[in-house]
């Protein structure tokens, strides 16, 4: 994981956002479950989690629309940070460039932490204090979408369309769920079960007594 990221060649993963988009981005469904699945139990991306922790938990998951040609990551690299797993589904026809080694450097922010939800911070940096870190761009121009597993302390940037992310943490350090189910099924309960296995945890919880029969 030196470079930051595995590109995992993944042309379906832009056609299940689009279709995710298209169904209006909502999660705790039954559609939004299975698409949750369909990373979680990919078996390229859990031998990579697998290299790095031995269990994982889902920390979020959104599909995000923030300002482009403005560089960004999700966590601060540098000394005494650690590897956390991200995952990035891109959209067909997006155009993203990643910076190389920004992972290995406590890069000045411009200006905070940016919120698009509660809990999910964003840090923003000048292209020239990546330049004078010697990080070098790597430039996509992704037609068909793609699935990458990247370090979420990675800067990138992008000029166009949306990105999903979903962000894994070792296990230990998940904090109490980030979201709490206050109406469910037992379709929504198995499918929130289905995620989970002895590697893998999901980060929700259900409320006590909202249960629809």
């Amino acid at each position: 994981m030196e470079d930051g990221f595995y590109d995992l060649q993944d042309s379906v993963a832009g056609e299940r956002l689009e279709d995710m988009d298209n169904r209006g981005r909502r999660f705790v469904t039954p559609y939004g479950l299975d698409f949750l699945k369909f990373i979680v139990l990919n078996p390229r991306i859990r031998r990579i989690w697998k290299e790095f922790y031995g269990r994982v938990t889902l920390g979020h998951s959104l599909i995000y629309n923030e300002k482009p040609d403005r560089i960004y990551s999700f966590s601060r690299g540098g000394p005494g940070t650690f590897f956390t797993p991200a995952v990035h589904i891109w959209s067909k026809g997006s155009v993203v460039e990643y910076w190389m080694g920004s992972q290995h450097h406590q890069l000045p922010i411009l200006d905070g932490p940016k919120d698009n939800q509660p809990r999910e911070p964003m840090f923003e940096y000048a292209q020239s204090s990546l330049m004078d870190a010697n990080c070098q761009r790597r430039r996509f121009e992704l037609t068909n979408g793609a699935l990458i597993v990247v370090d979420a302390r990675i800067a990138f940037t992008r000029s166009k369309n949306d990105m999903l992310l979903n962000v894994f943490f070792p296990n230990e350090l998940i904090r109490p769920p980030l979201m709490i189910l206050r109406k469910w099924s037992q379709e929504l309960a198995n499918k929130v079960q289905d995620l989970q296995s002895d590697e893998v945890g999901a980060n929700f919880q259900f409320e006590i007594g909202t249960m629809d029969e």
